[in-house]
């Protein structure tokens, strides 16, 4: 009964966090499978995937209704993204028979994430004189965009994570896009 606590507990806490933050949740749920629950990092991986993948539909669509994404903006971050997830998937098989290697990819990529959106927030917040106005379309290049797409689809393929830890700060620091409409294209191109 204790394990079943958690794990609904960590649904909740990570498609709450997911939903208002457009990271997905899988930054919540993988810790929570490896090392609450127990789960070897395959599985976890598989498992936090796909319930990531529920939290960012709900999510994308709320955003999309609510006026903060123009998804036509983002299509050349999911097109990228989704040739580099299939690739990468057909690796995960290779890197999962080694745990401990995902394990350490998975750890890196969330302490690299964590890292860069705390140096960057403080520098904002120190930055920020003046307002930039609202706009709900990702602006950027189609290099930057294809490139963004690419690197973000290696992630749910080769260790079964979602995009947002990437997405989100790749839109709003590399980008310049407003933290709503960062989240919101997060959602949609996962």
């Amino acid at each position: 009964m204790g394990e079943l606590a958690v794990l609904i507990a960590g649904g909740l806490t990570a498609g709450m966090l997911g939903g208002l933050l457009g990271i997905g949740g899988g930054i919540i749920l993988m810790p929570i499978l490896r090392f609450a629950i127990g789960l070897p990092a395959p599985q976890a991986a598989g498992i936090c995937i796909i319930a990531v993948f529920f939290t960012t539909l709900g999510g994308s669509y709320r955003h999309y209704r609510l006026g903060h994404i123009e998804v036509r903006s983002v299509v050349p971050v999911l097109l990228p993204g989704l040739v580099a997830c299939a690739g990468c998937s057909l690796l995960f098989p290779l890197l999962a028979q080694r745990s401990g290697w995902l394990d350490l990819g998975i750890g890196l990529v969330f302490l690299l994430i964590s890292a860069r959106m705390i140096v960057e927030s403080l520098l904002d917040l120190l930055r920020r004189a003046r307002e930039t106005p609202q706009h709900v379309r990702v602006e950027g290049g189609l290099p930057q965009k294809l490139s963004i797409g690419a690197v973000s689809g290696v992630l749910p393929g080769l260790l079964g994570i979602g995009t947002g830890g990437i997405l989100v700060p790749a839109f709003s620091f590399l980008l310049k896009t407003p933290i709503k409409t960062a989240m919101a294209a997060s959602l949609v191109c996962f």
